[in-house]
């Protein structure tokens, strides 16, 4: 049997006993009796009933490193995909921040928060250890960081489910007038229940700081008179179930009457059942946990620590994927319309290399002709050459050492142009690129006569 008179003669200070042993100070015994008392514990059971003994061959073993692995994990996933959901809003054209938007802010907030608490529990309050390895100090540590998380779990998933309720409504807005009223009553159902869930818990003991200062209760002259916190948490989860059921299957019958592209209903389709099959098969599994042995709290808690941070954030996950998958469908198929054109330019560079070869080579016989004609005189024009006085004089006048290169060109053209007449009926080639864009003749190729 518990002495209480007894222990009330502790010595103020001191290094705090392990769960289960005799309290070294004055503290450890308010936080003993307060535990008692906001659990209805009587005071004649024995307190090594209520925290157990480590086991014969102990070898000590805990999953505080685990817990901050996942808790981190979990908070860089959250800040993560809000972010981007929020970028996507600023920076996206087209798009506006709508009032589901900004709910998701505070909730992400609150769901982020949540695993910093878990991990200042397993910092400052033993959680991950066995009850023997943790003292007195560390389960007060843990009670208070464990129900702060309690209120910031029900205001969190109320906010989340909040800014699901306003896509929806966005959506009835293509359907009809019946199912926006009928989103706004779910919105007043879920705001009624985030109200209650924070008195539930806040007003669980009278004074209410004695439902998370297992101190302060201690310190009472008069136990403060406390609810059983069971039945609120059944009463509460099931609400929380009954609606998150709700919100899975609102979304698929709407989009079923709502005219948009199949392959974007397919993907919303995806994301609403999934995500709320996860989150309804978490807190399932939370409400089962819930109803466990509590001798080794300290370890057994991480069990539905598992699944709450389960629910919170894919809910948070969940509320953002819409808005990203939009984002991400559009940026897909912007890299592959740029992919597409690209993959044309290249194509008509490559013909088009191939043309200018062929062109090349096909003027390289009119061009030599040209040439010719040039250093015999020719001036170009219609018929071929100029015979003019002027011209022969001004042939007769070349300076001697250019009489062999015209030794050896003169048998040439003589060749190809053979006689004047044959020369004056010869026509240029056209070479102009404007003549041959305007009447499609190929660069270097004779255009012919209208006879």
């Amino acid at each position: 049997m518990n002495n209480f008179s007894i222990w009330e003669q502790l010595p103020a200070e001191g290094p705090s006993a392990f769960c289960g042993q005799t309290p070294n100070t004055q503290a450890d015994f308010y936080i003993i009796r307060g535990y008692f008392r906001t659990y209805m514990i009587p005071e004649t059971i024995d307190i090594s009933i209520v925290w157990h003994h480590a086991p014969p061959g102990y070898v000590y073993n805990d999953k505080r490193a685990g817990i901050i692995a996942g808790m981190t994990v979990v908070m860089l996933i959250m800040i993560g995909i809000t972010t981007a959901r929020l970028l996507a809003r600023i920076l996206g054209k087209n798009t506006v921040f709508g009032l589901d938007d900004y709910v998701i802010i505070p909730a992400a907030a609150l769901a982020i928060a949540y695993p910093v608490l878990q991990i200042l529990g397993v910092v400052k309050g033993g959680a991950g250890r066995h009850s023997w390895d943790n003292t007195y100090e560390d389960l007060y540590n843990f009670y208070y960081y464990l129900d702060t998380c309690t209120k910031l779990y029900y205001a969190d998933v109320a906010l989340v489910k909040i800014s699901i309720a306003l896509f929806v409504r966005r959506l009835a807005n293509h359907a009809s007038r019946g199912w926006r009223m009928a989103t706004d009553v779910f919105l007043v159902t879920v705001v009624g229940h985030l109200v209650a869930c924070l008195l539930a818990n806040i007003l669980l003991c009278d004074p209410p700081r004695a439902g998370w200062d297992l101190k302060f209760a201690g310190r009472l002259e008069t136990a403060a008179r406390c609810e059983w916190w069971t039945t609120r948490f059944k009463i509460l989860h099931s609400i929380h179930v009954a609606q998150s059921m709700m919100l899975l299957m609102t979304p698929v019958v709407i989009l079923w009457k709502v005219q948009m592209d199949t392959a974007k209903k397919i993907r919303l389709f995806v994301i609403w059942v999934v995500g709320a099959t996860s989150v309804l098969g978490g807190l399932i599994q939370l409400l089962l946990g819930a109803m466990g042995d509590d001798d080794d709290v300290f370890m057994a808690y991480t069990t539905i620590l598992q699944w709450t941070v389960l629910d919170l954030s894919m809910g948070v996950v969940v509320a953002s994927l819409p808005v990203l998958d939009t984002v991400l469908i559009g940026g897909w198929r912007r890299a592959t319309s740029r992919i597409a054109r690209l993959r044309g330019k290249f194509k008509d560079s490559s013909s088009n290399l191939e043309t200018g070869g062929r062109g090349s080579s096909s003027s390289t016989p009119g061009g030599a002709g040209s040439q010719d004609r040039t250093l015999l005189g020719g001036g170009g024009g219609r018929g071929g050459g100029d015979s003019s006085p002027t011209s022969r004089h001004r042939l007769s006048s070349i300076p001697d050492q250019f009489e062999p290169i015209e030794a050896v060109l003169l048998p040439i053209d003589a060749a190809r142009l053979g006689t004047d007449k044959e020369c004056a009926s010869y026509e240029m080639p056209n070479l102009s690129p404007r003549e041959t864009a305007d009447t499609g003749v190929e660069l270097g190729e004779t255009p012919n006569k209208e006879k």
